[in-house]
């Protein structure tokens, strides 16, 4: 196993490369890990695979932007469009963009409004981009340090990763994490129940060596063109009283396949007594009641117009409902300050190209629909 390091993400139209590799290369220089994609992506590897797994481990999406990235639908290129769509994700708690101007005339994306940017014009646009970043996660680290100490408990990640060549061989990588706690005396049992999955997911991926397809690939061809990939990537936890949440990403890709597959999934677990969470329903007091309530309110909002948006790209009405119907279609969820997180993989509730989709349903909404032991465990107000 080895600890992650800050993973800063370079998003940019191609046609500026050569404006934004210096910036690239004095970051790299200041000690910054960072990820460009012509210098990253593998000759015969999986374009969209890739960008996807680096969306998901960064910390940090610095987003060029010019005359050439931007049009009046918004951004063209596809790369930035699946950055903004990850900053968009994850904004609030886990990624933080900076956009970066190179061009002063540029219009000004409608998905970066209110975040502040830096002018390539500047003298000391370097200095500026380096302290934005290290501002930021400065913040990030702050962020969960509060949080574990307001949780009594302390997690790491650690990423572990292997490889085989073979007619199809197969890349794992996985990132685990550790739970210590003097309050909770069974919490490091969250990251063993949690490795045992990906091992065994790992395990189950492994198999592929023992199958050989001849009849499709050969050791003549490129490695990475013959190479299936699982890459499982996790968000920091979240705490509201002694509920955690952890959101697991996975991204498979089978040699040959048109485009790799996106799979969520989440831990739920209430921290004293340790135990698990298996099934959403099971918190509610009358589980009709409460899907109607997030049935209802899931589909107003996956189905509302949105804020910069081609109405065109609205989510089809139908295919939301089909996605939406029962408790097995809210299977990946936890819990924030706010309220129940729901996510949504592709297909689910629109195309392969929508990406997953993320619903917040208000605890206002379902408080007095939880189980009186659940509303204790989240710190709710008691109805009676």
């Amino acid at each position: 196993m080895q600890l992650d390091d800050p993973l800063i993400f370079i998003s940019y139209a191609s046609e500026d490369r050569p404006r934004v590799t210096p910036f690239v290369d004095y970051l790299t220089r200041a000690g910054l890990d960072t990820w460009l994609d012509v210098r990253r992506i593998k000759g015969g590897a999986n374009w969209d695979i890739e960008i996807r797994r680096a969306l998901d481990k960064c910390q940090i999406i610095v987003v060029f932007i010019s005359n050439k990235s931007v049009s009046k639908r918004g951004f063209v290129q596809r790369e930035m469009k699946l950055a903004l769509e990850k900053a968009e994700e994850k904004l609030v708690d886990d990624i933080y963009v900076v956009p970066v101007i190179l061009d002063s005339d540029a219009p000004y994306p409608d998905q970066l409004k209110g975040i502040q940017y830096i002018s390539a014009d500047d003298d000391d646009c370097n200095d500026k981009l380096l302290d934005a970043i290290r501002h930021q996660l400065d913040r990030l680290g702050a962020s969960v340090q509060q949080a574990q100490q307001d949780a009594s408990l302390t997690w790491t990640f650690s990423k572990y990763k292997e490889s085989q060549n073979g007619i199809p061989g197969y890349e794992i990588e996985f990132r685990a994490i550790k739970f210590e706690s003097e309050k909770y005396e069974h919490v490091h049992e969250i990251g063993e129940v949690i490795k045992g999955d990906l091992v065994r997911c790992a395990m189950d991926f492994r198999s592929t060596i023992m199958n050989p397809v001849p009849e499709h690939f050969n050791y003549g061809q490129d490695r990475y063109s013959r190479t299936n990939t699982l890459d499982v990537t996790c968000s920091e936890p979240r705490i509201v009283g002694r509920m955690l949440s952890i959101s697991y990403m996975s991204d498979t890709y089978y040699a040959g396949a048109a485009h790799p597959n996106h799979h969520s999934s989440s831990y739920v677990f209430v921290l004293d007594p340790l135990h698990v969470i298996q099934r959403l329903e099971s918190l509610f007091n009358k589980e009709e009641d409460a899907l109607v309530v997030i049935r209802d309110e899931a589909r107003r909002q996956l189905l509302a117009p949105r804020e910069g948006e081609d109405p065109a790209y609205s989510l089809d009405e139908e295919w939301v409902h089909r996605g939406t119907e029962s408790w097995d279609h809210f299977r990946t969820f936890g819990f924030s300050e706010e309220g129940l997180e729901l996510t949504f993989d592709p297909y689910q509730v629109a195309a392969y190209a929508y990406g997953h989709q993320f619903v917040r349903i208000e605890y206002r909404l379902i408080d007095n629909l939880l189980k009186r032991e659940i509303r204790s465990t989240l710190d709710r107000p008691q109805y009676f």
